[in-house]
């Protein structure tokens, strides 16, 4: 047990270095640190990233499932922050250099994902998925590694807008475990976006199904979804910057008694 304490001591100072430059650089050193947190605490099974961008929150959560012992984190990007300049890459690496991190070498995106799981020991709870995510596509995320599972922690950080919103929710309310989290970046700073939201949520705790919806999803996953109570919280952080907020939807059953009842 000892051992174990002192290696996860050890890794969550190295994660906090690599947060500290890399999630400074993509406004995620906090919430990061916050989906570390609450991985540690509810211990979910299966979590998805949608934009991996550089790593801080899906090395963060893995990390927390490692220090669980349970868990996996299933992250997507195209890489293409990372390929699309040649100079990216290598600032990455000599960032992490100066943080204390240690050197990774690593000459593509794949090699530096891969490099830097296993630096922090979450090589075994982590799978990075090298693919351009269409929503227009119904079918799109069939074929991912998480797909025919329960999906209980989703964090969506690469498309905001109102219509990103409505097709992301499409496609993972119905995936979506009962007692669930879905976390969609930038919302609360988008007035759009935030009242798509709250009017989407409204609809639903009503029992009605939008459009939309209904359009794409089998008369099961309606029924599903209509099972469940849904509320919003908007994370807003007291910052200047353009992204500075992540709306929560937090998903349980309909039920008298409240999530996690042990009586």
């Amino acid at each position: 047990m000892a051992l174990d304490v002192d290696r996860h001591l050890e890794a969550q100072l190295r994660l906090l270095r690599f947060t500290s430059v890399l999630g400074t650089s993509f406004g995620t050193e906090d919430f990061s640190q916050f989906l570390h947190a609450l991985v540690k605490m509810q211990r979910p099974e299966v979590v998805v990233e949608l934009g991996t961008a550089a790593g801080p929150c899906a090395l963060s959560m893995a990390l927390a499932a490692e220090m669980n012992g349970r868990g996996h984190v299933y992250s997507v990007d195209d890489f293409e922050l990372l390929r699309g300049n040649a100079d990216a890459l290598p600032a990455v690496l000599d960032a992490l250099v100066l943080a204390g991190f240690g050197r990774i070498e690593a000459a593509t995106p794949r090699e530096y994902f891969d490099a830097v799981a296993a630096a922090l020991g979450v090589d075994q709870r982590l799978t990075i998925t090298e693919r351009h995510i269409d929503l227009e596509d119904p079918a799109h995320f069939d074929d991912y590694p998480f797909a025919g599972q329960q999906v209980d922690l989703l964090f969506s950080d690469f498309r905001h807008g109102g219509t990103d919103v409505v097709e992301i929710l499409t496609h993972f309310l119905p995936r979506m475990a009962p007692s669930s989290s879905v976390f969609i970046d930038s919302v609360p700073s988008s007035l759009a976006s935030f009242l798509v939201v709250e009017r989407l949520v409204s609809i639903l705790n009503r029992g009605r199904t939008p459009e939309a919806f209904r359009k794409r999803w089998t008369p099961a996953q309606v029924a599903d979804v209509a099972g469940r109570e849904l509320r919003v919280v908007h994370l807003i952080e007291d910052k200047v910057r353009r992204q500075n907020g992540c709306v929560w939807i937090r998903s349980d059953p309909l039920d008298v008694y409240p999530p996690g009842w042990r009586g």
